[in-house]
């Protein structure tokens, strides 16, 4: 397992490693799980940005427009969403009308849908209205909130195509008054890993390794080993 603490504001860091043996544990559900992209170097570039899942910037919220259907990206957005593997830790988020086709998407009656394609593997979830805006300029907007399916990211790398779907159901619960859907976008993009398993047991018997990293603030480039 490899721990990466939070770099602070520095341009450049370095990461230096600690192994030291440790005793195999039983293997439990994941709960969260996140994994980095595969780098050649030790000098990397400080990229935390340290923004709260629940409260994105501007540039990391999608926009849907109900006139023409399609969801666009913000100028600058990172389309890698999430690397192979992730649990929990991968969030899209869209801003979009609160009425779509006289559906009020505060109302908890109607129901928001994110579908998405992966090669030969679908799925559906559910998504949640997190912020309602109450600007006076803007209080026709919501944000919703997609919480990346793991079983998309678990064994899939590459680019995805994604939808949303609203859905209005009469007082019966069961039968359907309304349905809205947009355009496709295929833009995110789920970045493959080396395939190496932090959870896989060790073939060398009841002794693993753990790995710890430290970033360390770089202020001389010939500091570096």
């Amino acid at each position: 397992m490899l721990y990466v603490e939070n770099p602070g504001p520095y341009s450049q860091h370095r990461i230096k490693f600690r192994i030291v043996n440790e005793n195999v544990s039983d293997i439990g559900t994941i709960k969260y799980q996140w994994n980095t992209a595969p780098f050649s170097g030790l000098l990397i570039g400080s990229t935390l940005d340290n923004v709260d899942v629940k409260t994105p910037t501007k540039d990391k919220i999608l926009t849907l427009n109900t006139q023409t259907r399609n969801i666009t990206l913000p100028a600058g957005y990172n389309t890698t969403i999430a690397t192979q593997g992730d649990v929990g830790t991968a969030f899209v988020y869209i801003q979009c009308p609160r009425y779509i086709a006289g559906m009020d998407l505060t109302n908890i009656e109607v129901k928001k849908y994110l579908g998405w394609s992966a090669g030969e593997k679908s799925g559906i979830n559910e998504c949640a209205v997190t912020k309602i805006y109450s600007e006076v300029e803007k209080d026709d907007l919501v944000m919703l909130t997609w919480d990346v399916d793991e079983n998309l990211t678990c064994d899939y790398a590459g680019n995805f195509s994604f939808e949303l779907s609203f859905k209005k159901f009469k007082e019966d619960g069961a039968t359907l008054e309304k349905q809205w859907y947009s355009n496709s976008n295929s833009s995110l993009l789920i970045k493959a890993t080396l395939g190496i398993d932090s959870d896989t047991t060790p073939t060398s018997g009841e002794v693993g390794v753990f790995v710890e990293a430290t970033i360390i603030p770089v202020v001389d480039e010939e500091e570096l080993d």
